[in-house]
């Protein structure tokens, strides 16, 4: 979009993020462009910001899970 000229808002903003956790479970492009949203000037809604901290949280979990059983 931004190579074309066009600025994202913030629902254009919002459901990138949305499918980007729901599709690729990638929280950390979702947090980059939470950034990119604050350097815009831009607000992320409640839902959106709690699906990004509940997919950083599922994806730490994982790695303690797996760092378990690595030890076991």
């Amino acid at each position: 979009m931004k190579d074309s000229g066009v600025q994202p808002n913030v629902d254009e903003y919002n459901k990138l993020i949305q499918s980007v956790c729901l599709k690729a479970l990638d929280w950390e492009t979702t947090e980059k462009l939470l950034e990119e949203m604050k350097d815009n000037g831009l607000h992320l809604n409640g839902i959106t910001r709690g699906l990004i901290k509940a997919m950083r949280e599922l994806k730490e979990e994982k790695i303690e899970t797996e760092n378990v059983v690595a030890e076991a």
